[in-house]
């Protein structure tokens, strides 16, 4: 794959401007008027600066051989996996995999494994701290759901507390490769995966792992 010259995410080109923007004039000021308070500005641009770089970054992953493992749709930690029911696309019990994810993680989301996006769904809701156990089902979230042959699963992008901002690439009828970037949350926050009954999970709650690298569990 060829590497890109900037691998900062996609849709991130306003933020990162305008944080080297005003990185830029606070070294202005801090040299044109040197003092305790614009030395101050320059060394909070510098950090700003920095973290704005760290949480954009967008490092190419590669996914296991073997195609019947399914790949981490995010970095993070493993905070939860529950059995659920009722999830509009899959119709019966499932098991579902809460990844947290902090404001140092990659946050760039993807795709578990190749397959047709059927329907992508934004609801709006709160934003409560996305580690809760509710905040799959009262928080603002993206659903997005996957399809290849006989096997359904469910990406859903959680908004939280700083996390106020989910962009999501997938479109109805699209066909994304595994471990394709499909969206985003700015900031950091939660992605759940919901799988099928009788998939075989591969991580346990603690577990840390890589969006697109990591596999999570194994199609049986």
């Amino acid at each position: 794959m060829k590497k890109r010259l900037f691998p900062f995410a996609r849709g991130c080109e306003r933020e990162i401007t305008g944080v080297t923007l005003l990185f830029l004039l606070s070294i202005f000021l801090m040299w044109n008027f040197p003092n305790v308070w614009t030395n101050l500005i320059a060394v909070t641009g510098l950090i700003v600066f920095v973290l704005f770089f760290i949480f954009f970054r967008d490092p190419e992953r590669t996914p296991p051989s073997d195609p019947d493992l399914l790949v981490s749709p995010a970095d993070g930690r493993v905070v939860m996996i529950k059995n659920v029911s009722g999830e509009k696309h899959l119709n019966d019990e499932a098991t579902r995999i809460s990844i947290f994810l902090s404001l140092f993680d990659v946050h760039v989301n993807r795709s578990p494994l190749k397959a047709e996006v059927c329907w992508v769904e934004h609801r709006p809701g709160e934003f409560k701290n996305a580690a809760f156990a509710d905040a799959s089902e009262v928080n603002e979230r993206n659903t997005i759901a996957l399809q290849e042959g006989s096997t359904k699963i469910i990406v859903r992008q959680i908004a939280g507390l700083v996390a106020r901002r989910i962009v999501c690439w997938a479109e109805p009828g699209q066909i994304v490769g595994r471990g394709e970037r499909v969206g985003l949350i700015k900031f950091g926050s939660r992605v759940d995966v919901i799988l099928p009954r009788g998939t075989k999970v591969l991580v346990k709650v603690g577990d840390s792992v890589r969006g697109g690298e990591t596999a999570i569990a194994r199609l049986t």
